[in-house]
This record gives structure tokens, C-alpha cells and sequence, in this order.
């Protein structure tokens, strides 16, 4: 699970932007983008994907209640099954969380 920048209200720079913290649970990547599960969008299947030269812009939110800044928040979950290989079809439901 990923902790970053999903939306802005205004057009600022997403390293300036802070109040619109969302977790995403990757789900997988290749050579341009990242992919991610979210609830939040309105795709089928849920799945997004962010171009990988944004991510380092985004990743950063506020935390507790004391609202502290914090950079490359990440929660790492493992199971048991194989990991499932993404090609083609993920591609073509996933939309841009840009």
C-alpha cells in the first residue's frame, strides 16, 4: 500500500500539495508505469496507474494528528500465493490517477 498525492484542487505542483493524501495498493508495474488497485476510481476493476517519473512528486502525506509531514509511505502485506503476471488486459481497464 502506497500513501500519495491523489487529487488537487488547484494546478500547484504535486511535491507542494499535501491535503490529499490516499493509500493504493500496487498491484504491479512495467518499464513506464506503476500499477494500483483503488477503490476510489471509477474504472472498471478499480485499477489506475501513475507514470513512474510522478511518483517521487507525490509520494508524501500528512500523518497523525498533529498532521506531520511524511515522505514514501509504504505498508508491505506478503501472502502465500504466486504473483499473478500483468500484461495486456490490465493495461487496457486501468485508467491515469494524473
Amino acid at each position: 500500500m502506497v500513501d500519495l498525492q491523489a487529487w488537487r484542487d488547484e494546478e500547484l505542483p504535486w511535491k507542494d500539495v499535501w491535503d490529499a493524501g490516499h493509500y493504493v495498493v500496487m498491484v504491479g508495474y512495467d518499464r513506464q508505469r506503476l500499477f494500483f488497485m483503488d477503490p476510489g476510481t471509477l474504472t472498471p476493476g478499480a485499477y489506475a496507474y501513475l507514470d513512474r517519473d510522478e511518483l517521487d512528486d507525490r509520494w508524501h502525506d500528512l500523518a497523525g494528528s498533529e498532521e506531520r509531514r511524511v515522505e514514501r509511505m509504504v505498508i508491505f502485506a506478503r501472502g502465500t500465493t504466486q504473483p499473478v503476471v500483468l500484461g495486456g488486459p490490465l493495461l487496457e481497464v486501468a485508467t491515469s490517477l494524473g
